[in-house]
């Protein structure tokens, strides 16, 4: 056999090969911690953190090389910072997680620690970073309590209000495309 035929049939079978399928995704109530459950070992691939923007909440992603999104639910619910994981397919071999967290002000997404054991990979959050202060002072002002009126209105009567100014039009001159005033064109 040739060598570019061996190198052929080697690059073949390796594309051939099962890719690990995500079996279940868990979020654990008690820390910030998302768990992914494979159908065999895979080592985590790149990760990113992606600060909040245009309405969207912080985000983390998580590449995983050589697995795909199996039957799996593609959204799981999440609990405390974790507001909710995405799954789905980045490209034919690898899956994506996206884990979107809750909106606490905080413009960042915490630092993660993506670790692989057997077929688990463990994607866990450090504390939330504090609010950044211009997230402090965009906050609205707390509403001040609202005195009650000394007027009193009964139903069916309409309240008493100061008459509004008169407002002053200017009358309408000729109209710039063409001879014919508001006045011509109403009288027809």
């Amino acid at each position: 056999m040739r060598p570019l035929g061996v190198v052929l049939l080697m690059a073949v079978a390796a594309n051939a090969a099962p890719a690990a399928l995500v079996e279940r995704v868990e979020v654990d109530a008690a820390r910030p911690v998302v768990r992914l459950r494979l159908s065999q070992p895979v080592a985590p691939g790149e990760t990113q953190s992606i600060p909040a923007r245009e309405g969207r909440p912080p985000r983390i992603f998580v590449d995983l090389p050589g697995a795909k999104v199996g039957t799996v639910r593609r959204t799981t619910k999440g609990s405390g910072p974790v507001r909710r994981v995405r799954l789905g397919q980045y490209d034919r071999r690898t899956a994506r997680v996206v884990i979107e967290l809750e909106a606490s002000g905080a413009s960042e997404a915490p630092a993660a620690t993506v670790s692989a054991k057997g077929r688990t990979v463990t994607i866990e959050l450090a504390a939330p970073p504090p609010p950044s202060p211009a997230a402090a002072e965009s906050a609205p002002p707390p509403m001040e309590p609202v005195s009650p009126s000394s007027t009193t209105v009964t139903p069916g009567e309409r309240p008493h209000a100061e008459p509004a100014p008169p407002v002053t039009v200017p009358p309408m001159g000729r109209r710039p495309h063409g001879p014919a005033s508001l006045a011509s064109i109403t009288a027809r």
